[in-house]
């Protein structure tokens, strides 16, 4: 699963044919994808499925995720590929994904004495405290890169982001975090 995507970015993914050996071969025709929502019987979407290079059963597709094609923010959708490899046919679920909003508010960490797993200070600029308790923190780059915490306090005067279950380390300065809303 891919996860979250947010509205108005481009999924590209590839994939490859195999013989009923396991052989990666190509297929007798392009491949079809359709993309689904939740649960829907008919796609939503049909991206074209595209043959990359020479390499013998190697195809990608893209998706524009956009309101234009059909995609709603918080909505699951699943992308399908069906093929004909030697006359068999065979289908897969290859992905799924949850649509987001189109951009979360970003923050860096500011060199302090007191950054710890549990607490570090920002670059962020909002004066009001608790201004962002309850949100998510979730770091994009460093040792911390992938780890989610919810903030249980903001201090507007020293821009510093509390937590009560902490990080598994400090992060470090510079390091690039994404704010999300629940």
């Amino acid at each position: 699963m891919t996860g979250m995507i947010r509205l108005g970015h481009t999924i590209t993914k590839d994939f490859s044919t195999r013989s009923t050996t396991g052989e990666v071969t190509d297929a007798d025709s392009v491949p079809t994808c359709n993309v689904y929502e939740d649960t829907t019987i008919s796609p939503i979407l049909t991206p074209t499925c595209t043959k990359r290079g020479s390499n013998a059963g190697d195809y990608y597709f893209q998706i524009p995720v956009t309101t234009a094609n059909g995609f709603e923010i918080g909505k699951s959708y699943n992308i399908r590929i069906v093929a004909i490899v030697g006359g068999m046919t065979d289908a897969a679920m290859v992905d799924s994904f949850i649509v987001d909003t189109p951009a979360r508010p970003t923050g860096l960490v500011v060199a302090d004495g007191g950054n710890s797993a549990t607490q570090f200070k920002s670059d962020r600029t909002e004066t009001t405290n608790d201004y962002w308790k309850d949100v998510l923190i979730l770091f994009g780059t460093g040792n911390l890169a992938g780890q989610i915490k919810k903030v249980t306090g903001y201090i507007g005067s020293s821009k510093i982001f509390t937590f009560t279950f902490g990080y598994t380390g400090t992060p470090a300065t510079s390091d690039v975090f994404e704010i999300i809303n629940i």
